[in-house]
C-alpha cells in the first residue's frame, strides 16, 4: 500500500505528501451567454484557509494606544488570559508535544489611553500551574507599548517588562 501508479511521480504519491488534503474541485466553464460563478478566494469564510490565515490587527480608535505582547515559557497544556481593565484582550489555548525549548506566544491588542489595570493569567494541566500577575500600566494616546511577560523556572511566578 501508498505504492504510486507506475509512471507518477513521488511527488504525487499521497505516502509522499504527509497531511495532504484532498485537491479542491476542477472549477467547470461557465456555459455561453452565463457570467461564471464568483471564486472563493483564500481565507474566505469555509475554507481551510480561513483557519490558518491570522485576522489583521484590529484597528485603533482615536485616542486609543496599543499593547504588543509576548509570553515565552515552556508550558506544554494549558491555558492563558490577558486581561486589560478586566476585559479579556487575548486568550490563547496551549497544546504541544513534549519540547526542551520554549515557545514564545505574540500579539497586539487596542487598549484605550489611560491608566490601565493589566493581568496576565496562566492554568496549564502537566505541570499544575496556577498564576496570574496584574500591573498598573500608563498609555498615551496613539502609543504603542510592549510588554515582555516571562515565567520563572523554579518558583513558576509570572513577570512583566515593560518596553
Amino acid at each position: 500500500s501508498g505504492a504510486a501508479a507506475p509512471g507518477a511521480s513521488p511527488a504525487a504519491s499521497p505516502a509522499a505528501v504527509p497531511h495532504a488534503s484532498p485537491s479542491p474541485p476542477k472549477p467547470v466553464p461557465p456555459k455561453p451567454g452565463h457570467p461564471a460563478p464568483p471564486a472563493v478566494s483564500p481565507g474566505a469564510p469555509g475554507t481551510a484557509e480561513s483557519h490558518a490565515a491570522s485576522a489583521p490587527p484590529a484597528a485603533v480608535p482615536a485616542g486609543s494606544s496599543s499593547l504588543e505582547y509576548t509570553f515565552k515559557a515552556g508550558v506544554l497544556k494549558g491555558e492563558f488570559w490577558l486581561k486589560v481593565d478586566g476585559r479579556t484582550v487575548a486568550h490563547e489555548v496551549i497544546d504541544r508535544k513534549f519540547s526542551f525549548k520554549s515557545e514564545t506566544w505574540s500579539g497586539k491588542v487596542p487598549v484605550p489611553a489611560g491608566s490601565r489595570s493589566v493581568r496576565f493569567e496562566l492554568a496549564t494541566s502537566i505541570q499544575d500551574v496556577k498564576s496570574e500577575h496584574e500591573e498598573q500600566a500608563q498609555f498615551a494616546a496613539g502609543e504603542t507599548r510592549q510588554l515582555a511577560i516571562s515565567m520563572t523556572k523554579f518558583k513558576k511566578e509570572l513577570q512583566f517588562e515593560w518596553h
